[in-house]
């Protein structure tokens, strides 16, 4: 039976939940926008996205997406893989975003970016669901006040997380990658998980993760098997508690579904591709991930890890990293006391409610999973190889379809943050801990200060792109009379002028055809698609027997060019183009 008094309760404790939330986006707003002021929100700014590297193919690709006429599956594109459709999932281009503004594409400006407006949004609703889940996780101690202090400093540590300022906007050449930085999903999942008495209906339940689901589908492909995985727990979770297993197969299906349908309107399955992209046991997480700064630290020093470990960068910072010993050293002396009082561990364990020995078991084994699926087959610490293994062919496609493997670390990142702070709740005297965990973040900014510096640094200042590899203005002339940019080895990206890698060559590329409305047959995507090959050698079988389009500008290595001369050849800024008319005022190439 439900009382007045208790309506009352919940009403209250709905009321602090909205609170925390909406402060904790609050915090993430403005922490957004002092690491990275106003310049990224002018949406009509897009010079600071033309830099280089997976940031470039992010815009790119957006801007080719909202160019493209609408086919269905409408995630799908006809002007980067001409003739073919392209899905913009594999443009990372944040398929969420990229579909909305797509619709809204005829009021926009001729020039936007929502990259800024994105960055805002994936702060916001960090601070947003960090807060709620230190506040769920800790509302039965102490007064309103401190719980409202607990979440708010508690807001900082996620704001703070290193795989976020990582990813944002990049911190390097290699990690401009945006659209991993909706790391906001992870938090979700988790306070999903912490508030599953509120979702406790089979309804609310599905609609929740559901869109959950949805969402994440919807940012990056590499964020889903990370949702997921955390989901999986709640529902092992919750066959603990229930002791059914239908309600849990019910939330299952729907989360499947929700995460599928999204993908296939997007296109994610309209062509087949290679699910094996290489990396897999190169681009994963060193055992000393979670204390390795990494670059990040004005404290400690850096770790030995090997070149493709970066991708699993989870540097709890030094405020994370004092909260989480003190906390922890205290929760084992009161295991040590509770274990004397109950003389003996078995007792001991037998006196903890069942229900927190369902749930810290769940907890355990999604921790330890994300962990080995981090380390993947090359189990390193600091320099020292521990295990290599060797998985059968069959199994290596699978799992290297997430090759990137260490960015499975951001998930125990998140449980280290969230059971430091939650566990100093507990076990440390409520004002005083207040006190300890404003000193805490204090200690954080002052490790990661360089670094903030840094970020604040990179994006004071408007960037403007010029471009250091196409510079000559016969390309104005090629872009106003041509329609189409034919590579003719579209997998194989071209070193220029020492540049490399050389995605930033057919970026460049890109970015001539999008300013001329022009198409082309390649572009750098995250998993290649089965057509790729045999369209490369279709085209090369054409090109020897003379079916050129005369609308086109071709594309060649040094290394590999026609034997018969079916179009006119030149060098333009060390580049190799034929075209079937005349260039004026350009000097044939022989060869």
């Amino acid at each position: 039976m439900v009382t007045k008094k208790s309506e009352g309760f919940g009403r209250i404790m709905e009321s602090k939940k909205q609170i925390i939330f909406g402060g904790g986006m609050l915090i993430g707003l403005f922490f957004f926008l002092t690491l990275y002021g106003v310049n990224v929100l002018d949406v009509t700014n897009d010079g600071w996205l033309l830099q280089g590297s997976d940031i470039s193919q992010h815009y790119l690709g957006w801007v080719f997406y909202r160019r493209s006429p609408w086919y269905f599956p409408p995630g799908m594109m006809d002007n980067l893989f001409y003739p073919y459709l392209c899905s913009v999932i594999y443009t990372d281009s944040i398929p969420l975003f990229a579909f909305i503004f797509k619709v809204l594409s005829p009021v926009l400006p001729e020039t936007f970016q929502y990259f800024g407006l994105f960055g805002l949004f994936c702060f916001t609703m960090q601070g947003g669901f960090g807060a709620l889940l230190v506040g769920k996780l800790t509302e039965g101690i102490g007064d309103r006040c401190s719980l409202y202090c607990r979440s708010f400093l508690g807001a900082f540590f996620f704001l703070m997380a290193t795989p976020l300022l990582q990813r944002m906007y990049g911190d390097s050449y290699y990690t401009r990658h945006t659209a991993t930085a909706g790391q906001f999903v992870i938090l979700a999942a988790f306070a999903l998980w912490a508030m599953k008495d509120t979702f406790i209906s089979l309804k609310k339940g599905c609609i929740s993760w559901g869109m959950l689901a949805m969402v994440t589908a919807l940012i990056h492909l590499n964020l889903v098997p990370m949702v997921f995985g955390i989901f999986l727990g709640y529902l092992f979770n919750r066959v603990l508690d229930e002791k059914k297993v239908i309600p849990s197969a019910y939330l299952l299906l729907s989360y499947v579904i929700m995460t599928i349908v999204p993908l296939f309107l997007m296109g994610a399955f309209y062509y087949p591709f290679h699910p094996e992209a290489g990396g897999l046991g190169f681009f994963t997480a060193n055992l000393n991930a979670l204390w390795n700064p990494m670059g990040y630290s004005s404290v400690f020093q850096d770790l030995p890890v090997s070149s493709g470990q970066y991708e699993g960068m989870s540097y709890g910072g030094f405020g994370v990293l004092l909260l989480a010993a003190i906390s922890f050293l205290l929760f084992g002396i009161h295991v040590g006391k509770r274990i004397k009082e109950k003389k003996g561990l078995k007792e001991f364990l037998a006196s903890i409610p069942a229900e927190k020995k369902r749930t810290g078991l769940s907890l355990l084994i999604v921790a330890i999973s994300f962990c080995l699926l981090a380390v993947s087959t090359s189990i390193e610490f600091n320099e020292h190889v521990l295990l290599k293994i060797t998985l059968p062919d069959k199994l290596y496609q699978i799992f290297s379809m997430f090759r990137a493997s260490g960015r499975f670390m951001w998930v125990d990142l998140y449980l280290l943050i969230t059971a430091a702070i939650v566990l100093g709740a507990k076990y440390i005297e409520s004002n005083g801990y207040i006190i300890f965990l404003y000193l805490c973040v204090a200690a954080q900014f002052f490790d990661l200060k360089y670094k903030l510096r840094d970020i604040q640094d990179n994006h004071k200042d408007k960037k403007e792109y010029v471009s250091e590899i196409l510079y000559s203005p016969i390309w104005e002339q090629i872009g106003e009379y041509y329609d189409y940019i034919m590579f003719m080895d579209s997998d194989t990206f071209v070193e220029v002028k020492g540049y490399w890698p050389g995605y930033d060559f057919q970026y460049a590329f890109a970015k001539l055809a999008a300013d001329y409305g022009m198409a082309l047959n390649g572009f750098h995507v995250s998993r290649v698609y089965k057509f790729k090959e045999e369209s490369d050698a279709e085209q090369w079988e054409k090109l020897e027997r003379g079916e050129v389009m005369d609308n086109a500008v071709y594309i060649f290595e040094q290394s590999h060019l026609p034997k018969e001369k079916h179009l006119n050849f030149y060098i333009i800024d060390h580049i190799i183009i034929g075209t079937v008319q005349r260039l004026e005022g350009v000097p044939i190439y022989e060869f």
